[in-house]
């Protein structure tokens, strides 16, 4: 059965910044609920058998077999907060003041990061001087969460909701102070 574009990205629905891409077509496999769903098209023409475990897929897939199954278990990066000469973590206070499913979004960026860096554009952004950001979609908002490296480990500096296209100069000011902080305790 042919499949037309249209279909063909209406597969392309689930996307995961972890998911591997498809040896035939380059997008990013969907997730095995929806090749369930539509049983057929480029991601499911070459299975044979049940589509009962992520393993049985990869297997009947040889030209995917590059990507391990195996869980990456330890992050590429720590994350640890900002805390300020008081002991205060000003962006902990922040994210706690945000809806809890918010806060999800957010957490779940930020381990994105920490399990896949090195990573770019649209999740991470680098601004200027050591400062990147996690960048987040919050509904019909934007979320950042700035940050810098220090060693493997990555120290959240701030955080803010956007409400400009480019990122507000106090924002940043801030964070760049906090950096000095931070390489002033080292």
């Amino acid at each position: 059965m042919t499949r037309s574009w249209q279909d063909h990205e209406e597969l392309m629905t689930t996307r995961s910044p972890l998911r591997p891409p498809c040896a035939h077509c380059s997008h990013r496999r969907p997730s095995r609920a929806v090749l369930q769903r539509r049983g057929s098209g480029c991601h499911s023409r070459r299975l044979s058998g049940s589509l009962s475990s992520p393993e049985t897929y990869l297997k009947n897939v040889p030209s995917l077999v590059p990507f391990s199954m195996d869980r990456k278990t330890t992050p590429t990066l720590g994350a640890r907060f900002f805390r300020t000469d008081a002991g205060g973590e000003p962006l902990r206070d922040w994210l706690k003041s945000l809806p809890v499913i918010d806060r999800k979004s957010i957490g779940e960026d930020i381990k994105t990061v920490q399990f896949g860096w090195p990573l770019g554009m649209p999740l991470v952004d680098h601004l200027e001087s050591g400062i990147w950001e996690v960048r987040s979609r919050l509904g019909t908002r934007i979320a950042r969460v700035l940050f810098a490296l220090d060693g493997d480990t990555m120290v959240l500096l701030h955080g803010f909701i956007k409400k400009e296209q480019k990122t507000p100069k106090q924002e940043l000011d801030l964070a760049k102070d906090r950096l000095k902080q931070l390489k002033r305790v080292k």
